[in-house]
């Protein structure tokens, strides 16, 4: 696990190489609400999804928002 500003880029990028799955969770504060996102930068001998899912946490566990909006 990393967190971003805290680890040096080198090392950042020799555990991305070396890791078969890479899951980059992101949260934005708008005012005085949260909103997180998930991307799914790397899944070894897959293609990855280009978009952010949005999740919430609940008591449950992550609630990972599949659906997309049709405009």
């Amino acid at each position: 696990m990393l967190y971003d500003d805290v680890h040096p880029v080198e090392d950042e990028i020799a555990v991305i190489r070396y890791a078969d799955v890479y899951i980059h969770l992101i949260d934005e504060r708008h005012g005085n609400e949260i909103e997180r996102k998930m991307e799914i930068a790397k899944i070894k001998n897959a293609n990855v999804p280009g978009r952010l899912f949005p999740y919430n946490i609940t008591g449950e566990g992550i609630d990972l928002s599949t659906t997309a909006r049709v405009v």
